[in-house]
């Protein structure tokens, strides 16, 4: 069993600076590549939906504040060719305004907002955790289990 290389309290706590630019693909999950709904010239927050889609997929989010320079077809490292979004960040890391806690009343309504968070599974595969979370026709779930754990001995 390797050892768990967790214990962190001899190491300072460092802040990290916002990159000045980012380039984010809108197809970093399985299913269909999202499509962008920003334009160049746009401003985004941390947290602004930049991709959407539609069958199995997992919304796409900004991880900077900045404005749009570009939302273009690209080959990525892996050979694949995606839409990616391009952020000139302003350096702020401002939050969307329009965030806010998800509310719901019903199992539908629940997905919805699982969905709409762009959560996806931690494994190479990425599966949008809403279409995962679907119960099969003619089923239902009773429980719901969540796994908090970690995968891998030496995330941390």
């Amino acid at each position: 069993h390797p050892p768990q290389c967790k214990d962190v309290r001899e190491y300072a706590c460092t802040s990290v600076t916002p990159p000045e630019r980012v380039r984010i693909p809108l197809n970093m999950h399985i299913g269909g590549p999202c499509t962008p709904c920003v334009k160049p010239g746009d401003h985004v927050y941390v947290g602004t939906l930049i991709g959407d889609g539609s069958g199995l997929y997992a919304p796409v989010h900004a991880s900077v504040s900045g404005t749009v320079v570009s939302t273009d077809t690209e080959q990525l490292p892996t050979g694949a060719t995606a839409p990616v979004v391009a952020i000139e960040s302003d350096g702020k890391m401002e939050n969307d305004p329009a965030l806010a806690q998800p509310s719901y009343s019903t199992k539908e309504e629940f997905l919805d907002c699982v969905r709409a968070s762009g959560a996806v599974g931690l494994g190479g595969a990425a599966f949008p955790t809403w279409f995962k979370m679907r119960a099969p026709e003619g089923k239902k779930f009773e429980f719901l289990i969540i796994n908090g754990m970690e995968c891998e001995p030496f995330i941390t």
